[in-house]
C-alpha cells in the first residue's frame, strides 16, 4: 500500500476544510494499478476546524467511463474538530482487462455531512506501470518550468541532437538549435504521473555541456548543472544516480543549487545512466529533471532521451485481480440530470434497475431496451409518476439480485 496527500483549503463559507489521505493495495502486489486488477482505496478526513463535523459520509465516482467503481459509498462518522476519521470499509475501484495503460483517470469524491455540508474534489489515478518516452511521440503530457519564480526556463522539444535509433528529437534544457543556455536557470522537465513498480529502475540517455571548473584538481567542481528529482503531491526529493553525481555545486555560486549539491555537468557526450526508486516511493509520482545555471557563463545545455522506467511485475493474477460474475456500473455519480447504468455478465431476458429512497420505499423501475450479456440505460432522474425525485441518496438494485446493489446520489 501507499499513502497519497492532498491537502484541500477551506471550502466557500463553510469552516471545514479537509485532507485526503488515499491508501492503495494493488492487485498483483507491484503496487501499480494496472488493466485487470481492482484496489481498495481508503480515505482518511481530516477537520481542522474548530467543530464538529457529524454525520459524514463519501460517494465515490469515475469521470472516466472506462474505470468502474465497485464501492462508491463509505461513512466516516463524527470528525471532531482539529481530528480525523478514516472511513469504515474504503472504495472500491477497478479497471477492466484491456484498459488503455499510461494513462491517469480522473475520480471524484463527493462529501457529506449534517448541516448541509458537501464538497468534492477530483483527483487522478494513474494506470499502468512504470514510463517510456523516446520524445518522438506526442509529449503534451510532460510539463516544464520555472521551480520557483524569479528564475528562467530553458527546457523545449529539440531537434538539434538525438540519441533514438532513426529518431530526431530530444528534450534540451538551453536555447533553440545549438545555442547556449541563459543565466540565472532554475528550470524542471517532468514527467506525467504515473505508477513507480517496486523494484523500479530508471533509464535515460543525456548530453550535456555545462559550465564547471576546469582547473585540475577541481576538474569535479561545477558552477551549473542538473538533478533528478521523485515527487508526489508537490513533495520533492532527490534521486542518486548509480555511482552518484559526477560534480558538486562550488561552493559561492549564484545559481539554485546549495553549496556541494551533487549534479551532472561537465562536457560528456551521449551515455546511458540508471537510477534505482526505493521501494518506499513505489506508487504513483512523477520524475523530473531539474537544471540550474548561475548568474554569469552558459554553455550548450543540458539534452535526455530515452527515458524508462521498469521494475517488478508482481505476482500474477491474485484473488482480487478481477471480478466474478455480473457487475452493475452508473455515471455520473453523484448526477444532476440523468445517470447512465450499465450491466454486465447477465443472462438473455427481460431486465430492469429498481430505485429506492432510504426509507425503503420503491421509486422507480427503468428497464432495459435491449438484451445480451451487456445492457445500458440512461435514467432521467424521474420516479414512476413521471416527477422529478429530489435531492438525496438512493439504492439502485439490479432486479432479482440482492446483492447487486449500489448507492446514487442526486445533486441539486
Amino acid at each position: 500500500s501507499w499513502d497519497w496527500i492532498s491537502v484541500i483549503g477551506a471550502f466557500g463559507e463553510t469552516p471545514i476544510s479537509w485532507m485526503t489521505t488515499i491508501d492503495v493495495a494493488s492487485g498483483n502486489g507491484n503496487m501499480a494499478f494496472e488493466a485487470g486488477e481492482e484496489i481498495d482505496l481508503n480515505v482518511q478526513l481530516c477537520n481542522p476546524s474548530g467543530e464538529d463535523l457529524t454525520g459524514v459520509y463519501g460517494i465515490l465516482e469515475s469521470l472516466s467511463p472506462e474505470i468502474q467503481i465497485t464501492i462508491d459509498y463509505d461513512t466516516f462518522g463524527t470528525i471532531p474538530a482539529g481530528g480525523t476519521a478514516w472511513g469504515d470499509d474504503g472504495f472500491g475501484v477497478f479497471a477492466p482487462s484491456g484498459t488503455p495503460e499510461d494513462v491517469v483517470y480522473y475520480l471524484r469524491l463527493s462529501i457529506f455531512a449534517d448541516g448541509g455540508y458537501s464538497e468534492q474534489v477530483d483527483f487522478g489515478l494513474p494506470l499502468g506501470s512504470g514510463i517510456s518516452c523516446d520524445v518522438e511521440s506526442p509529449v503534451d503530457t510532460w510539463t516544464w518550468g520555472t521551480v520557483l519564480p524569479g528564475w528562467q526556463d530553458n527546457w523545449h522539444v529539440s531537434d538539434s541532437r538525438n540519441h533514438t535509433p532513426s529518431g530526431s528529437q530530444s528534450f534540451k534544457c538551453g536555447d533553440t538549435g545549438s545555442g547556449d543556455y541563459d543565466n540565472d536557470l532554475y528550470a524542471y522537465l517532468a514527467t506525467p504521473l504515473f505508477n513507480t513498480p517496486l523494484e523500479g529502475e530508471m533509464t535515460f540517455w543525456m548530453w550535456i555541456d555545462a559550465q564547471y571548473m576546469l582547473d585540475g584538481e577541481l576538474a569535479e567542481i561545477a558552477y551549473d548543472g542538473g538533478l533528478l528529482q521523485y515527487g508526489r503531491c508537490g513533495t520533492w526529493i532527490d534521486l542518486i544516480p548509480a555511482g552518484g553525481y559526477p560534480y558538486e555545486i562550488i561552493s559561492g555560486t549564484t545559481g539554485p543549487f546549495e553549496d556541494g549539491t551533487g549534479v551532472f555537468s561537465g562536457m560528456a557526450g551521449w551515455a546511458e545512466w540508471t537510477v534505482s526508486i526505493p521501494d518506499s516511493l513505489a506508487g504513483p509520482g512523477q520524475i523530473r529533471f531539474v537544471f540550474g545555471s548561475d548568474e554569469s557563463g552558459t554553455r550548450e545545455g543540458w539534452y535526455v532521451d530515452d527515458i524508462d522506467v521498469i521494475g517488478s511485475t508482481g505476482i500474477g493474477d491474485s484473488p482480487g485481480s478481477s471480478i466474478p460474475g455480473p457487475s452493475l456500473k452508473m455515471w455520473p455519480n453523484p448526477f444532476s440530470e440523468s445517470i447512465t447504468v450499465t450491466v454486465t455478465g447477465i443472462p438473455e431476458g427481460p431486465l430492469s434497475v429498481e430505485v429506492f429512497d432510504l426509507s425503503g420505499r420503491l421509486v422507480a423501475s427503468p428497464e432495459f431496451g435491449s438484451t445480451g450479456s451487456e445492457r445500458s440505460l440512461l435514467w432521467d432522474g424521474r420516479g414512476s409518476d413521471g416527477s422529478e425525485v429530489p435531492a438525496g441518496v438512493y439504492l439502485m438494485r439490479l432486479s432479482g439480485s440482492e446483492d447487486l446493489v449500489q448507492r446514487i446520489v442526486r445533486l441539486k
